[in-house]
């Protein structure tokens, strides 16, 4: 079972010449994201990797004192990975 943190992981850092992080962020800023999402999300698998869980993403991060920027800089990174994952077929059935 694909988790949402292994698919960014997996995804964001399988193919460093081809990231979305170099459009949008530095890729020192993507591997931070990375590691909060990678918190966050745990073992959740993929299919739970609902809108109301990315709501609470941004709480729990607002809570922490971390900037709207920030926060939808971090989603995005993962948005980029689960149409990474989609373009590549990484994504179950």
């Amino acid at each position: 079972m694909l988790t949402a943190s292994g698919l960014v992981t997996g995804v964001m850092i399988s193919s460093p010449a081809d990231t979305h992080a170099s459009k949008k962020a530095s890729a020192y800023q993507a591997e931070i994201a990375i590691e909060h999402l990678k918190a966050f999300w745990g073992d959740t698998l993929v299919n739970g990797a609902s809108m109301a869980k990315q709501a609470r993403y941004a709480e729990e991060r607002l809570a922490l004192g971390r900037s709207s920027e920030t926060i939808n800089r971090e989603l995005s990174v993962m948005s980029a990975a689960f149409r990474r994952a989609a373009r590549f077929e990484k994504l179950p059935g």
